[in-house]
């Protein structure tokens, strides 16, 4: 994986770094998201997914997975939402969330969780429970 980054002066440089050029498109894909709307970050999302799955940037997958459920939550996708930060949660290695997207995160937790019941929340983290990356990667893809 590699970016080209343009400087203030408009100069490019090519970095050939896949941990640095994952950092900045999810950097890109959270901006898209709460400047605009989510739908404009699902393509930057899509593409970040198949190239780290590639990769095989584990941290930066599920992290990529966290914000993909974070925009699907937006999007009005509650079941999904919660299936995703359940199951990325109990893989416990995820790189932190960006500082706008964990106050995102956690609004919409809070929002769910008042809008369902508790029993709900349960049922779609169990549902989570036995999924495996690709099939993670591939529910996220279906949506």
């Amino acid at each position: 994986m590699s970016f080209v980054f343009t400087d203030v002066e408009g100069s490019t440089s090519e970095v050939d770094n896949g941990w640095l050029t994952a950092l900045v498109q999810m950097s890109f894909a959270s901006h898209r998201r709460r400047s605009s709307s989510a739908i404009d970050a699902v393509p930057i999302l899509a593409d970040l997914l198949d190239l780290l799955r590639r990769a095989g940037h584990r941290s930066h997958l599920w992290a990529t997975l966290r914000l993909c459920g974070l925009v699907l939550g937006d999007l009005g996708e509650d079941a999904l939402a919660v299936q995703i930060r359940s199951w990325v949660s109990s893989a416990q290695l995820a790189m932190p969330p960006l500082p706008a997207d964990a106050v995102a995160i956690k609004a919409q937790s809070q929002q769910l969780v008042e809008q369902h019941d508790e029993a709900w929340v349960d049922r779609q983290s169990a549902l989570a429970a036995s999924w495996t990356t690709e099939s993670a990667i591939a529910t996220v893809r279906g949506a």
